[in-house]
């Protein structure tokens, strides 16, 4: 497309021509008189002895002259019209054609867009997603109390389509201040490559092993009043059958059966932060 300036320099071209051409014009229908001596007839009166020896003035073009110079410049005039003509004419081409590439280029780019996003709503469909399971931790086998390590049984299930291949579970544990604060940092041990392989459906357990020193009882007395939690996070990772690398993260505070919210057995709160995959 013509751009503003290219449109008003264009416009203004050819004003500036009809003006100028016009001027002309102009002149040559309306020429400025010039007196002019004829010499001829000064120099008859003379030799006449003629006491009135005075020029006689003329001070108009012979009607062949007016004529001729009328023709002239209506020539000059009419083909400098047709250069801006073709000149304007080659602009509105070259606008038509850059026009027509756009809209081109738009199309192919709307196309391509359409296909991109058909192609990410399949993936979105059909690809492994690994989350908790809505169980999430055996509670048979759940230990948590003082003088014990925490130890217990992890669920994660695939709620995808698609198998998640080279499936592997980092998860780690702590107590900590309640409620955890945004900024918290929570560490995870070295991630090893994973060979597991979920099915669409399949339920995964991962056994929780922190390496540390058994529960204390002043934090579980802390844990007690509200005002400590012990947490477990962690992350799994896999990748899907369409090659892409994917993680779930998880955070989830163990809430002990002295908690009203736990009902009998122990309660689980998700934490604010932490808790998000790709």
């Amino acid at each position: 497309m013509l751009t503003f300036s290219a449109k008003l320099f264009a416009v203004a071209a050819f004003l500036a021509v009809v003006i100028f051409l016009g001027l002309i014009l102009w002149n040559a229908l309306f020429p400025t008189s010039h007196p002019v001596e004829n010499t001829a007839l000064t120099n008859q009166l003379e030799t006449q002895g003629s006491t009135e020896k005075e020029p006689v003035i003329s001070s108009k073009l012979s009607s062949d002259d007016r004529i001729a110079r009328y023709t002239l410049a209506l020539a000059l005039f009419t083909a400098m019209l047709v250069l801006v003509a073709a000149y304007q004419i080659g602009f509105l081409i070259s606008a038509n054609e850059t026009a027509e590439r756009d809209a081109a280029k738009d199309a192919a780019n709307a196309a391509g867009d359409s296909v991109n996003l058909a192609r990410d709503n399949s993936i979105c469909q059909l690809r492994a997603y690994i989350f908790l399971d809505n169980d999430v931790i055996d509670n048979n086998n759940l230990r948590f109390a003082t003088g014990d390590v925490p130890s217990g049984m992890f669920r994660l299930k695939n709620f995808g389509t698609t198998p998640a291949n080279d499936l592997v579970v980092q998860i780690s544990s702590g107590v900590g201040p309640w409620p955890l604060p945004e900024d918290t940092k929570l560490p995870l041990p070295a991630q090893t490559k994973g060979t597991q392989i979920a099915p669409p459906g399949a339920v995964t357990l991962w056994p929780l092993e922190p390496k540390g020193s058994p529960v204390a009882a002043e934090d579980f007395e802390q844990i007690k009043a509200d005002r400590k939690r012990f947490y477990v996070w962690g992350r799994a990772s896999y990748s899907d059958v369409f090659g892409k690398d994917r993680f779930t993260n998880f955070c989830l505070a163990v809430v002990p059966p002295t908690d009203p919210r736990s009902g009998a057995g122990y309660g689980l709160i998700r934490c604010p932060i932490h808790n998000d995959y790709n």
